[in-house]
């Protein structure tokens, strides 16, 4: 597998409602939202870091979550499965990204993803 770029994140129940918490009493920002098939991803900054609010139905809030995004899709998710992940329903193909759930043992989620688009978020 070979990774582009990694984002550490954490799954909500309501992206809305914790991004709210993370402006109001945190001090962040919202740098992107993204809506595809499945999830909603809004990537928050502040001056020292960014990270992802995560929410969609394979997601269990409070979860720890790594986007990753890869430059082979259908040999990253080989790997993935190789090596131990458990495929959280079916891949989705968007006209931006193209992604698969994966999780571990102990519940971590992982995004597998390739960018069909430089920039997905416009």
């Amino acid at each position: 597998m070979i990774i582009s770029q990694m984002y550490n994140g954490i799954a909500t129940g309501n992206v809305e409602e914790g991004a709210k918490i993370f402006t109001d009493k945190f001090g962040y920002k919202i740098k992107h939202r993204l809506t595809v098939p499945g999830c909603k991803i809004y990537i928050m900054e502040n001056e020292y870091n960014e990270f992802d609010l995560i929410e969609g139905e394979a997601f269990i809030p409070g979860k720890a979550v790594f986007r990753v995004s890869v430059r082979d899709f259908d040999d990253s998710v080989q790997d993935a499965l190789n090596n131990g992940l458990k495929q959280v329903g079916d891949v989705v193909d968007d006209e931006k990204i193209k992604y698969a759930i994966f999780t571990n043992n102990d519940g971590t989620m992982f995004i597998v993803s390739h960018h069909k688009k430089v920039n997905i978020y416009v």
